[in-house]
């Protein structure tokens, strides 16, 4: 059964992460690094979210 959609709430703060499978890296080279800032840039514009900081490391990103 899916899991129930997030409730939003009008100038809230959200902590988003993701790790790899058993510590596994998610990005390889400074391609991947790239890719991953261009699309977190674009999906917080879509979405109107701002974004004070972030980290992305070899197999997680805050």
């Amino acid at each position: 059964m899916p899991r129930a959609p997030r409730i939003e709430y009008e100038n809230a703060a959200y902590h988003v992460m993701a790790r790899g499978n058993h510590r596994q890296e998610i990005v390889f080279s400074d391609a991947d690094r790239l890719l991953f800032a261009e699309t977190l840039a674009e999906a917080c514009s879509l979405a109107k979210f701002k974004t004070y900081a972030w980290v992305l490391m070899d197999n997680h990103y805050y």
